[in-house]
This record gives structure tokens, sequence and C-alpha cells, in this order.
């Protein structure tokens, strides 16, 4: 192949890192919603670390430090490509795969470095613990709930090719035994091998992530659209069966939103709320103080419960509604409007209205009746009226009301008194 492996790793290097900050940007904007892009990102930005340790810096550092600090971290990369991706498919990964493979593969990369150099026991030993982890992460991929996907299954085909290679990787330098004493980064067929498919690797497989995730990401919007539109033709169903109506306004305070039989219960047509505020239609029971007071309370984005209004229709009858919202806040925490519901207590309005007249006429009734009348609770007097307070030579019903009823009745006929007052009782 005549390529110098160097110059592999510079490009390696070069890709890897613009890789690693375009995905860092991303997950910042477009992908900022898909958990693990950031992570990929930071881990990709690790691996050109690695690369440019113990590619760039080979000869300006000590070979134990570029080759086991340099490894150190692509093979970190590749752990934590692990860990996001078994979280990517809701799996756990055991300990034993990550700081159990990297852990003893650097003590092994350090003992043939500095104790007994030896550039195929290094190249070996790399081999197998990155042809474990790639395993691995193939495998988990693979196990996952969404292994069909095109996507995933372009990634893990890509994560075992990887594997195969670098265990064949350690077979060949097992076999073949190339001279221990060549320079680690010194052209040969094998390094050119090795080094070309590391390149296509970095770059592959951030690629294939990153179709995962924006698979991923479709699907999850069109899952989340359809049930949106399946609670929305929920909620219009029982917004439709229902006598109350539902309202939406936007952070002007605007109506946006209007759905229920508003028209059939009111006779207020639904469209004739668009666009315009509560205080910018006619209410008979309400002053521009009121209003003030309703609006200071929408400014602070408070709810509100059983608002009452009084207002006409177009058919020329009066109407009473009670209006119950709740403030509505973004993602960011941003006010963004009200929303709740509105009734119609017009029948509601109507008997209490006629229950406080008849309760005037019988008071009136009973104020001016010469009949003296006393009402008591438990035996305690709690009312009397004119005549009573007559009858009883009192000044005023306050001398009359908190005594016992008994002491207004003679001695000769509490007896009778009392067993009238347990027969009504027990009578109801």
């Amino acid at each position: 192949m005549n390529l110098d492996p160097r110059t592999i790793i510079i490009l390696t290097i070069v890709s890897v890192a613009l890789m690693g900050g375009g995905l860092l940007a991303a997950s910042r904007g477009y992908l900022r919603q898909v958990e693990g892009v950031s992570q990929w990102a930071w881990a990709t930005l690790v691996q050109a670390a690695g690369w440019f340790i113990v590619g760039a810096l080979r000869g300006v550092l000590p070979d134990v430090i570029s080759i086991v600090l340099g490894t150190a971290l692509i093979q970190a990369s590749i752990a934590w490509y692990l860990l996001i991706l078994a979280r990517f498919q809701g799996q756990r990964v055991a300990p034993i795969w990550t700081y159990g493979v990297i852990i003893p593969n650097l003590c092994l990369l350090a003992w043939f470095t500095l104790i007994q150099p030896d550039l195929n026991a290094r190249s070996i030993a790399l081999s197998v613990a990155v042809a474990l982890l790639l395993g691995k992460t193939s495998h988990v991929l693979w196990t996952g709930p969404d292994r069909l996907r095109s996507s995933h299954l372009f990634t893990t085909g890509l994560l075992t090719f990887c594997a195969v290679f670098m265990a064949g990787r350690a077979v060949a330098y097992l076999v073949l035994h190339p001279d221990p004493g060549a320079p680690p980064l010194g052209p040969s067929p094998m390094n050119d091998v090795s080094f070309m498919v590391f390149y296509l690797v970095a770059v592959m497989l951030t690629f294939g992530f990153v179709l995962m995730c924006n698979e991923t990401y479709v699907e999850t919007r069109r899952q989340i659209e359809v049930l949106l539109r399946e609670s929305h033709d929920r909620f219009r169903s029982l917004t439709e069966l229902s006598s109350d109506w539902y309202w939406e306004q936007d952070d002007q305070f605007r109506f946006v939103r209007m759905e229920g039989d508003l028209e059939g219960k009111t006779g207020i047509p639904t469209a004739h709320h668009a666009g315009i505020t509560r205080w910018d239609m006619p209410a008979l029971n309400l002053t521009e103080g009121d209003w003030d007071a309703h609006r200071a309370l929408l400014h602070a984005h408070q709810p509100f419960h059983d608002f009452r209004m009084q207002r006409p229709s177009r058919a020329g009858r009066e109407h009473w509604v009670a209006i119950s919202g709740t403030p509505i806040f973004d993602a960011c925490g941003k006010f963004s409007g009200y929303r709740g519901i509105g009734r119609d207590i017009t029948a509601q309005k109507l008997a209490e209205n006629a229950l406080h007249e008849s309760e005037q006429r019988y008071r009136a009734l009973v104020e001016w009746t010469p009949e003296a009348v006393a009402v008591h609770r438990a035996g305690i007097v709690i009312y009397v009226n004119p005549a009573a307070i007559r009858m009883m030579g009192a000044g005023a019903a306050q001398e009359l009301t908190g005594r016992n009823i008994l002491g207004f009745v003679h001695p000769d006929y509490r007896d009778m008194v009392i067993a009238r007052a347990k027969q009504v009782d027990a009578g109801g």
C-alpha cells in the first residue's frame, strides 16, 4: 500500500477531532433532546486526544507515556461508547467489561514497554483488549430492542467487523512474529492495513451513532405525534359530551382556542372569542375595578377559580358563567398563557336568586306577624321576632337570644314541653 502510518494517524486525529467538535455543537442544537449525543462527542474528543498522544507525540514523549497514556485514552473512549450505547438500549454493562479489560491491558502495555520491551506482545495485548470492548458493544446493540433498525444494523455490523479484525490482528502478530525491534509506527503491510482500519472505524463509528440518534429521534417524534393526535381526539370527544367548555389564552391573554358547546349553552358563538381578551366582551355585573383586580391576578400568573360573570347573549337573554383557569409555562419556565374551563351556571344562579327571594319573603312574614315566633337550636334561642320580644317584655332581641328555651316556659308546663320536643325529634 506504501502509505505512511503517521499520515493516516494525522488524518485520524483531524477527522475525529472535527467529528467530536461537530457532534458537540449538534448536541447543543438539533440533537439537544437526544440522550447521549454530548457524551458521545466528548468520548470522540477523548479518542482524538489518544491518537494525538500515541501518534503525533511519539518521539516527543517517552514511549511509556505515549504508548500507555495514548492507548488508555483510546480504550477509554471505546469503553465510553459501550456505556453510552448500553444506556441507549436500556441495558446495563458489568464493570468487568470496562475496568476489567482496560486496567490489566494497561499494565501489560507498561510491562512490555519498560520491563521487557516487546512490540509484538504490546500489539497482541492491545488488539485483544480492543476486540473485547468492540465485541461487547456489538453484542449490546444486537440484543437491544431496536436491533432491526437500519442504523442499528449498520453500526452493529461495523462493530462486529472491527472486533473480528482486531482479533485477527492479534492472531497475525502471534503467528507471524514481525520484527520485534521494528519502529512501532514504521511502514509495513500490517501497519498500513491496521491504521487504515483504525481511521475508517474512527470515522464510520461516529457516523453510525449519528444515524442511530437521528432514526431514534424521528421515530420518537412520530410516536409523540401519534399520541398527541390520539389524546387530542379523546379530549375533543370529552369536550363534546361535557356541559363545560375548554379555553386557552396566549401570553397577552387573548383567546386562541375554545372547544365545547359554549354556543349551545350560552348562545355566545365560539368564533366571537377569537383574538380578544375576556374583558373585551360585555359583562353586566363587573366594574372596571373588578377587571383591574382580575388582570392583576393574571399578570402575577396565579390560578383562579369560579370567577363569575353575567353576560348578555345575542338572543337578548342574560347568562351567568363561572370560569376557572391556570397559567401555562413552557419547558424553559417562560409564561405562555392560560388554559381552563368555563361553565354555564345560569340555572344555578336563578335558583339561588329564587331561594334568596323566598327567604326574604319568609323573613318579612315572620317579622310582621302578630304571633310570637322563637327559633332555637339544641334548646338555645337563636332568633325571636318583634312579637316575641314584646310578649316577653324584653327591650331587644339580644336579651333573649343565647338563653335556654325552657327558661321562658312556666314550671308547670316544662315536662310537657320536654315530652313534646322529644316526640318531635323522634318523628323527625
